[in-house]
């Protein structure tokens, strides 16, 4: 290692010199932020952050592309950056990971001042434990309700490596393959478009490499709109919803966590705290209809309890989905309807 470049001298932090092609060369020859690091005399964090910085100043994606003479891997990073492959093999679009938002979402009222929607959260796809039949069976419901928009509130596939033995307890390991069987099977009807964000279980490859699962998916497919990590604000004509996919365990009280979002959403944004708030990532159900004047729903999710997480902590998971009928009665009345809509468990969901 010592013919790639010369030690530093001792607390010189001699990376902050190092040009952004300096940096990319000892990356490629290394393979690696730690031995980069240890060469130029920093820690493995300030040296990415420097490289990113680097790489976001000088914008440059097409110099990167033409200085790598071999296409690197599908889904493999410079950065913390990911390649996104399209139709042209040799050509290379790279996107930060998005974050959460506001957005205005371009829904029809199903009558005036009514609007429908479905809600889906922790598909967990790729799982052996997926619950992808009943998952069809609420678009297909929705679709027969007329229902033109599905919300998804994270954890859209199993991921990799989130908790030990995982590795177990799904039936596609890689990135790519987990793509691809999401692009193939995820439910697309006509007329229906799922708005989602990513969860822990889909940010696990981001954390392995980079590469961001949910960005990769919708660009392939136009029906899946992709609004960020773990929280997004999404308006509805006049009506704000909140998605967010929470962290940590359920609690002996299964609402405790769904109240703690709620007043955090308030302290944060005052007048501007959504109408609603639908909270995945805890796999069990409860609702608080007028909660500080907010809806909340703590979403059910579409995964049979693991035997190395949930199986082990003795929970036991509500498998379904929510539609929920929005009305606008006056510039600050809200009507609202919801609908659960459960499934009995199917083992076996996968082959």
């Amino acid at each position: 290692m010592e013919d790639i470049i010369k030690p530093p001298a001792k607390g010189y932090k001699y990376y902050k010199n190092m040009t952004y092609e300096e940096m990319l060369d000892l990356y490629l020859k290394t393979n690696s932020f730690r031995k980069c690091a240890a060469l130029t005399g920093t820690s493995h964090t300030p040296w990415k952050k420097e490289f990113e910085k680097k790489y976001i100043i000088e914008k440059r994606c097409n110099k990167l592309c033409n200085y790598v003479s071999v296409s690197p891997k599908p889904n493999s990073t410079i950065g913390n950056y990911d390649w996104i492959f399209c139709n042209n093999a040799n050509e290379h679009i790279k996107e930060p990971l998005l974050r959460g938002g506001i957005s205005q979402l371009d829904v029809d009222p199903i009558e005036d001042n009514i609007y429908k929607i479905g809600v889906v959260s922790d598909t967990h796809l790729c799982s052996r434990y997926q619950q992808i039949e009943s998952l069809w069976k609420f678009y297909e419901r929705c679709s027969n309700h007329g229902i033109t928009t599905i919300l998804h509130a994270g954890d859209l596939v199993d991921g990799m490596g989130v908790y030990t033995d995982q590795i177990y307890e799904v039936f596609l390991h890689s990135e790519d393959d987990q793509t691809k069987y999401t692009i193939k099977n995820y439910p697309k009807i006509d007329g229906i478009n799922t708005v989602f964000i990513s969860g822990n279980h889909d940010k696990s490859f981001w954390k392995k490499q980079g590469s961001d699962v949910c960005y990769n998916i919708a660009s392939r497919r136009s029906d899946m709109i992709y609004k960020g990590s773990y929280q997004a604000d999404l308006d509805i004509g006049s009506i704000r919803v909140c998605l967010h996919h929470g962290d940590g365990g359920v609690t002996q009280s299964i609402s405790n966590k769904l109240q703690k979002y709620v007043l955090s959403k308030i302290n944060e944004k005052g007048e501007n705290a959504p109408d609603a708030l639908f909270l995945g990532h805890y796999h069990v159900s409860a609702m608080l209809p007028k909660y500080y004047g907010m809806l909340a729903v703590q979403m059910p999710c579409f995964q049979l309890p693991t035997p190395n997480y949930m199986g082990r902590k003795g929970l036991n998971p509500d498998i379904g989905g929510i539609i929920m009928e929005m009305e606008i009665l006056g510039e600050k009345s809200i009507s609202m309807k919801t609908e659960y809509v459960g499934y009995k468990p199917i083992e076996d969901d996968y082959s």
